[in-house]
C-alpha cells in the first residue's frame, strides 16, 4: 500500500516553479524528512539551506499556499485528496507538480493475536507490496503468511532505525509542545463555564 509526497502550489501557478523546488519558498512539516533536502530533517539545516517554513501539520502547509505565504507545500497525495473532500470550497485552488518529492510504501503493524483475519488483510492489500516485516513472528503467522503469498522480513533493525529518526533536540521540542498543548486544554476546560462570552474566554 503506497503513497507519495507531492509538491502543491496555488492553481494557475507557472509550472516552471516545479523545475527547481529548492529555489522556491517551501512549506515542509517540522521534523519530517524530504527528498528535496536529501532527507535531512534537521530544522536548523533546512532553515539555513532553503527558504523553508516549517508548520506542524500538512493542513497548515496547504493554508500557507492558499494565503501566498509560500510558493509550494509538500503533502501526502492522499492527504490532499482527503482535504479537498472535507473542504470542497478549496476545489480548484491547488495544483500538484508533475513529479513527487518521494514515493514510499506503507506497512501494516499488527500483533500476532490481532482480531483482523489474515484473509481480510490479504484481500485489502492484494494489489500492493507482499512484504511483511515483523520483530516477532510466532508459528501461526510464520506458516500462514508465506502460504498467502507474503515474504517475511526481520523487522528489528528497521524498528530501531525508526526510533532514531528524531534528534534529541527534536524529541525535547515535541515534548514541550505537547506539554504546552495539554496545559492550554486544561485551562480552556476550566474556563468553559455557562454564560462565558467569546471575549471573556
Amino acid at each position: 500500500m503506497g503513497d507519495q509526497e507531492i509538491y502543491v502550489a496555488a492553481n494557475g501557478s507557472d509550472l516552471a516553479l516545479f523545475d527547481d523546488i529548492t529555489g522556491q519558498k517551501i512549506a515542509a512539516v517540522y521534523g519530517y524528512h524530504y527528498g528535496f533536502a536529501d532527507f535531512n530533517g534537521d530544522p536548523a539545516y533546512l532553515q539555513q539551506a532553503y527558504a523553508v517554513e516549517q508548520p506542524l501539520n500538512s493542513c497548515t502547509s496547504l493554508y500557507y499556499v492558499r494565503d501566498g505565504r509560500v510558493n509550494v507545500s509538500i503533502v501526502p497525495d492522499i492527504y490532499l485528496q482527503k482535504f479537498l473532500e472535507a473542504y470542497p470550497q478549496y476545489q480548484g485552488r491547488f495544483m500538484a507538480g508533475p513529479q513527487p518529492d518521494q514515493v514510499y510504501e506503507h506497512s501494516i503493524v499488527m500483533s500476532e493475536d490481532a482480531p483482523t483475519a489474515l484473509d481480510e488483510i490479504v484481500r485489502q492489500h492484494s494489489g500492493g507490496s507482499r512484504r511483511v516485516a515483523m520483530d516477532h513472528c510466532g508459528p501461526p503467522l510464520t506458516l500462514a503468511l508465506p502460504d498467502a503469498g507474503f515474504v517475511l522480513y526481520e523487522a528489528q533493525e528497521p524498528i530501531e532505525r525508526a526510533r532514531a529518526v528524531k534528534s534529541d533536540e527534536e524529541v525535547q521540542c515535541m515534548r514541550i509542545t505537547r506539554a504546552v498543548a495539554e496545559h492550554g486544554m486544561v485551562r480552556m476546560r476550566d474556563a468553559l463555564v455557562p454564560g462565558i462570552t467569546e471575549n471573556g474566554l
